[in-house]
């Protein structure tokens, strides 16, 4: 399987203009107090960082600061950071650890640490400014892509509002951008063009990731994935992995209305059926010719709530509690929203001629 190549920057009128679009929502961030035997790290620019660590956030939210008993209007700003910048080696905590945000126009703010998530790799922090800040635009990905044909001789139906409608359809090979942060010789925001790819050979503990093709990809420590209108699809960590937006107000939300972060478990890794090997594909239809969308379970982990309910290797995952999965992200989106519950999970399975129905219980 073959990707279109990433190119390295591309200054056309277009890429300008979404630079300039989506530039004010992204903030430089550089972290202070890294212990000694940390003080080694060597970063694209060949420097040795002794004090600091660099990366880019994601402003969420920005508002009238209503706390504050100051003359002046302040305004208060959440944003969105890798949790990776505030992990050390030795006994610093992450509250402990000091954070300079440098926002669009120059200006640097201490920003404080609400919530650090190392299981996602995400940090929220609050800085208070003299001015209100641009939130970015999230928008959800639609990762669905099926391996049946169309066929011409059916005739098209009307246009109808369908539920992927509002989601920002990609598949691997999709062009996007990423935006990340620059610091010499001032803070920056750098835009460079990209591929999206929905699968890796890197394992996480984070299951939900996809990740991206970029040139010069080493430089990039962190920065936002966005699509040529300006969206921001999701945050970029330093490996080339991203976290898709469909899971960052869930993730968020959970946060602010129960006050404690949601890390739904169930010990399974999964990938689209269409990136799938041919020889799997053509097993799996002889037995369901119809069969065009689903997810793979490709791991299940011993002794895992997967592992309990009876899932294998090479089953496809079909529905989630009644409703259709047809993509990697839906069945994880299924997940989150039943945390703490169990669902009933719908598969195909190649030595079986009908569907077969597990109960799954969410960790």
């Amino acid at each position: 399987m073959s990707f279109s190549k990433p190119t390295k920057r591309q200054d056309t009128p277009q890429t300008k203009a979404v630079i300039l679009k989506a530039s004010p929502s992204i903030v430089g961030l550089v972290t202070h107090d890294v212990p000694d035997d940390m003080s080694d790290i060597k970063y694209a620019e060949g420097t040795v960082c002794k004090f600091v660590f660099r990366g880019c956030g994601i402003i969420l939210d920005s508002c009238l600061d209503t706390s504050t008993t100051t003359t002046a209007a302040t305004y208060a700003s959440t944003i969105l950071a890798p949790a990776v910048l505030f992990k050390r080696t030795n006994d610093i905590q992450p509250s402990q650890v000091e954070c300079d945000v440098y926002v669009s126009g120059g200006k640097v703010y201490k920003g404080q640490l609400l919530v650090c998530d190392f299981h996602y790799n995400l940090a929220a922090i609050r800085i208070q400014s003299d001015s209100i800040l641009k939130p970015a635009i999230f928008r959800a990905l639609n990762d669905v892509s099926s391996i049946n044909i169309d066929s011409s001789d059916h005739p098209q139906a009307p246009f109808q509002l369908r539920r992927h409608t509002n989601l920002f359809k990609v598949q691997s090979g999709t062009k996007i951008m990423i935006l990340h942060s620059s610091f010499y010789p001032s803070f920056s925001v750098i835009g460079d063009s990209g591929v999206f790819r929905s699968f890796h050979y890197y394992r996480h503990s984070c299951k939900e990731l996809y990740w991206v093709d970029c040139a010069n990809i080493a430089e990039k420590h962190s920065g936002a994935i966005i699509n040529f209108s300006g969206e921001c699809l999701g945050i970029m960590f330093d490996n080339s992995s991203f976290l898709p937006s469909n899971f960052i107000p869930r993730w968020w939300n959970n946060y602010t209305t129960k006050g404690e972060l949601c890390r739904p478990w169930v010990g399974v890794e999964i990938s689209n059926l269409s990136d799938s090997r041919l020889s799997f594909l053509e097993e799996i239809r002889n037995t369901f010719s119809d069969l065009g969308t689903g997810v793979v379970v490709t791991k299940v982990e011993k002794d895992s709530p997967a592992y309990s309910s009876g899932l294998q290797l090479k089953d496809v995952i079909v529905k989630c509690d009644v409703k259709e999965v047809e993509s990697k992200i839906e069945f994880f989106e299924r997940i989150w929203d039943s945390a703490g519950n169990s669902v009933k999970l719908t598969i195909l399975r190649a030595t079986d001629r009908q569907p077969l129905e597990l109960h799954l219980s969410i960790g």
